[in-house]
């Protein structure tokens, strides 16, 4: 073995030279670098700690189990207006809130916005520094056994899917985001009061469709309004009486047809008259006799 040096003179004066305690605080403090380069351990291989041992025991690498980093959940106040923060505080008694949040991991903090751009919404800022959003509160949320490396290779996974184009503020924003990459790292779902108010208002729209109160895949002709640039709905075409006569003469428009003028009004009847009753005829005839 090279780590056990075994038989010959030349190695039990190593070993005694050395000793036990010390030839593994030497080998620890050789890998050490090592071991800060890549957390898993995936860089280990050519390691002194993963070095076979005599009589199949376990190599040193087993004894030191991968650095873990610690993962925080930032939580802003949407926007940076007072009655949100406000608001924010009325809701959050009853497990709510309109909320910005993002992923610190080593040092850096991920998170995903919208814009009518092409290309991807995640950005990086650092941590609890998002200036579109009044800081609030950080939630510890874990440990990830991923080094630096292989944190950078899922965002890289995940920039290709989260587009700037598809933010939507009830179904894919950026608490959505942070619970898939909390879930990547290893750490779990985020707390549920943060997507809460996200979630409410996208289970209210589905049943709203499904009632069919929303508006209509195709609208129907009184809904469609004119593009701008196209051309207005189409007029009928004129009656001939709007055209003047033709030429002196004042004779019939070639290819129409004088329609004839229509009837007069007749003179609304006159309201019949009250008729006294008999008995005022019969007294009115007596005076004038």
């Amino acid at each position: 073995s090279r780590l056990w040096p075994l038989g010959g003179s030349s190695g039990s004066a190593r070993a005694r030279r050395w000793g036990a305690p010390s030839l593994l605080r030497a080998v620890v403090k050789s890998a050490s670098s090592t071991m800060g380069a890549s957390a898993s351990g995936e860089a280990l291989g050519n390691s002194p700690l993963n070095w076979p041992q005599p009589n199949g025991a376990q190599p040193l690498a087993a004894w030191f189990p991968p650095r873990r980093t610690p993962v925080m959940l930032n939580i802003y106040d949407l926007g940076k207006k007072n009655e949100t923060q406000v608001m924010n505080r009325l809701l959050r008694v009853i497990g709510s809130g309109a909320f910005h949040s993002g992923v610190e991991v080593f040092g850096r903090e991920w998170s995903y916005r919208g814009a009518h751009r092409a290309g991807t919404g995640l950005f990086c800022c650092e941590p609890r520094g998002c200036d579109c959003h009044t800081y609030c509160e950080s939630v510890f949320m874990g440990e990830t056994f991923l080094s630096m490396h292989e944190v950078l290779s899922v965002v890289s996974q995940l920039e290709v899917q989260w587009a700037a184009s598809h933010y939507s503020l009830l179904r894919q924003n950026c608490c959505h985001f942070c619970e898939v990459l909390c879930s990547q790292l290893g750490v779990g779902a985020i707390p549920s009061w943060v997507k809460s108010l996200a979630e409410t208002g996208a289970a209210v729209e589905d049943k709203v469709e499904s009632w069919g109160i929303g508006r209509s895949s195709s609208p129907g002709p009184a809904e469609q309004s004119p593009r701008r640039g196209s051309p207005g709905p189409q007029l009928a075409p004129p009656a001939p009486w709007q055209f003047g006569g033709g030429g002196g003469g004042g004779g019939e428009r070639p290819g129409w047809q004088t329609p004839t003028p229509p009837p007069p009004m007749r003179a609304a009847s006159p309201p019949p008259q009250h008729r006294p009753p008999q008995q005022q005829l019969l007294q009115q005839q007596q005076q004038q006799q």
